[in-house]
């Protein structure tokens, strides 16, 4: 694993200077995650990337037919307005121009992300209170 001291120092500095409980960082070998805990420590876990992919990431962009929704910016998804409630929508659901798709909560704020474009929901890319990156995929609409 090839990974700098001080980059991970920076990364821990960079999550308590934007109070974010977690910071991850990819390149083409190796994953480093840095997290805050309760405790206010902070974890640091590092993965390589020689693990097989999930087939998810395989699909490219041309495979895929309608309008792809990308996360404009890093945080934490929310399918649903609360942890029992239903998800704001699913495969198969009709949406308009401004309709909410999704939450994003970034440093404490919860961000509503809408359909861009009018369709149906054909694919629900995001998992459930996960973090999500800048540029990440997270719905696919049918325009049709």
């Amino acid at each position: 694993m090839n990974y700098e001291p001080k980059q991970i120092e920076e990364l821990a500095e960079l999550l308590d200077k934007c109070k974010l409980t977690e910071i991850e960082v990819k390149s083409k070998d190796n994953l480093i995650r840095v997290s805050r805990q309760a405790s206010n420590t902070s974890t640091v876990t590092t993965v390589s990337h020689e693990m097989s992919k999930p087939k998810e990431n395989l699909v490219k962009d041309q495979e895929q037919t309608g309008t792809i929704i990308k996360s404009p910016m890093v945080g934490t998804v929310y399918l649903s307005p609360a942890p029992d409630a239903k998800p704001f929508v699913k495969v198969g659901t009709k949406v308009k121009k401004g309709d909410v798709l999704c939450l994003i909560e970034a440093m404490k704020m919860f961000n509503k992300i809408k359909a861009e474009k009018s369709g149906v929901i054909m694919k629900v890319l995001a998992q459930n209170e996960h973090p999500i990156e800048f540029g990440s995929k997270l719905f696919v609409i049918d325009e049709s």
